[in-house]
């Protein structure tokens, strides 16, 4: 499932990303962007939004954070976007344990390890992944 989600639509380091850019872009699944976007709204209603141009190759992201730590990073593709979470160790001994997504426990589980714990990617083409994305939303906020 982890896959090179290839080229941003947004490397314009001088161009901001708008609403009607990203609907553009996103199509049909910038209903899923906004249903992850309120829902960590309604977990955390004190979290911060941010739009960052990363570099050229990578372009603009988007994250939402806490006051320490980012919440979830969304990378806009063409026609879809990409769901990336960093998890520390306490989360992952939950995830781990937990009756999240076999796939989702697994990538975890063999992931590359950093100093602050592992990374998830899922890209997001449909709502396949929504309900298991809110749950790891659950899991970053607890931890």
């Amino acid at each position: 499932m982890s896959e090179d989600p290839g080229i941003s639509v947004f490397l314009n380091k001088d161009q901001k990303p708008d609403a009607a850019e990203l609907q553009m872009h996103l199509g049909s699944t910038m209903t899923y962007w906004e249903q992850l976007h309120h829902f960590v709204f309604e977990q955390y209603p004190g979290a911060e939004e941010l739009w960052s141009y990363f570099s050229k190759n990578y372009g603009w992201g988007y994250r939402i954070k806490d006051k320490r730590r980012a919440i979830i990073y969304m990378s806009p593709y063409e026609g879809y976007f990409q769901v990336t979470m960093l998890f520390g160790p306490r989360a992952l001994e939950h995830i781990y344990a937990s009756d999240l997504d076999p796939w989702i426990r697994k990538t975890l589980e063999e992931g590359k390890k950093y100093p602050e714990g592992k990374v998830i990617h899922i890209p997001v083409r449909d709502n396949t992944w929504i309900v298991s994305i809110q749950k790891l939303i659950k899991v970053k906020l607890a931890f």
